[in-house]
């Protein structure tokens, strides 16, 4: 969701959209998140705060209408979420030396690298913002500092549990992996997002059912398997609190003496939204190109590949998502 394409860069516009299509070729092999995400689009010279509109749900009707008694108008209530969008910009150094003598086609491997580097980066703000969720479930005890217990399905039906009393809906659908804005049936769960340290303790629950024993179903990139109505999707984007826990026991431990903790995001239908990473206009790529001379390069030593992308993430309804702070059995 960049504002548009620069022409301050050394790239015909041909070559820019090329450059375009390939980052989004990176992103969706490494979208998580990104794919259950419906996503706003920011359009060219539009405000920086981007608004989400929902409404609360009526109650339950419990008593009967009275014959000839006009009944208490209910009216709907707007609730709406606003997000100031980031922005991301990623650098690279392309000097007159590295263009003139490297063996490889290093501004190819630059945009590659670069395209990665924003994708990952993406993904990441999801996580970072969705971790916060306020709807907080602890493996053991009850603050971050307690932790040093695995994820167990006691704690996920735990989970399950709360939400399904708030009414949360299936995932149903994801954003398809093509430029456009396509959605794709997907297996109907809940979506449970976590770091690839956790994969032996998902697995060790009884109901575990791996990802290949689906059938027809295709699995998501890193999902590994479902318990229950929940699917499990790893990745190493969900970054673990170094130490945060209590004593390390038999957890994953950076220093050796307090276990990791890991917060596993688990979401329903309308928990969360973010910036659609799509498009013609997801990001802008700015190259400038070495052996050109210009002002303060004389001799056109210095050039860059660029990157810039406004992102952002918001929670809409932290009663339809959980996190879960656990540690990771050290196998």
């Amino acid at each position: 969701m960049a504002t548009g394409i620069t022409t301050s860069s050394d790239l015909t516009y041909r070559q820019q959209a090329q450059i375009v299509q390939k980052l989004l070729k990176e992103t969706y092999a490494l979208e998580v998140f990104g794919k259950y995400a419906t996503g706003q689009t920011l359009k060219a010279r539009n405000t920086m705060t981007m608004k989400w509109r929902g409404y609360s749900k009526l109650p339950i009707i419990k008593v009967a209408a009275v014959e000839g008694v006009t009944p208490v108008s209910q009216k709907l209530t707007p609730r709406d979420v606003t997000l100031t969008l980031k922005q991301l910009i990623s650098v690279q150094e392309l000097t007159d030396i590295m263009d003139d003598t490297h063996e490889d086609d290093i501004f190819s491997v630059q945009v590659e690298r670069g395209a990665k580097q924003m994708a990952q980066s993406v993904e990441y703000d999801s996580y970072s913002t969705l971790k916060a969720c306020s709807n907080v479930f602890y493996a053991n005890g009850s603050a971050v500092t307690d932790v040093n217990t695995a994820l167990t399905e006691a704690l996920q039906n735990k989970i399950l549990r709360a939400l399904k009393r708030q009414d949360t809906g299936l995932i149903t659908k994801k954003v398809s992996s093509t430029i456009n804005f396509n959605t794709e049936n997907v297996l109907p769960g809940i979506i449970a997002v976590g770091h690839t340290d956790l994969e032996g303790n998902i697995r060790a629950m009884t109901n575990f059912i791996d990802a290949k024993e689906y059938g027809n179903t295709k699995p998501e990139e890193g999902e590994i398997g479902a318990v229950g109505q929940v699917r499990y999707i790893l990745t190493n984007i969900c970054e673990s609190d170094a130490d945060a826990g209590g004593a390390k026991g038999a957890m994953v431990s950076t220093s050796g003496t307090s276990a990791d903790v890991y917060s596993v995001i688990y979401f329903g239908a309308d928990a969360w939204d973010r910036v659609a990473f799509r498009g013609v206009f997801a990001a802008t790529p700015m190259v400038l190109k070495p052996n050109v001379a210009r002002g303060g390069d004389a001799a056109g030593q210095r050039g860059s590949v660029a990157f810039k992308t406004m992102i952002g993430t918001v929670i809409l309804s932290d009663q339809y998502m959980a996190v879960a702070k656990v540690a990771a059995t050290d196998l």
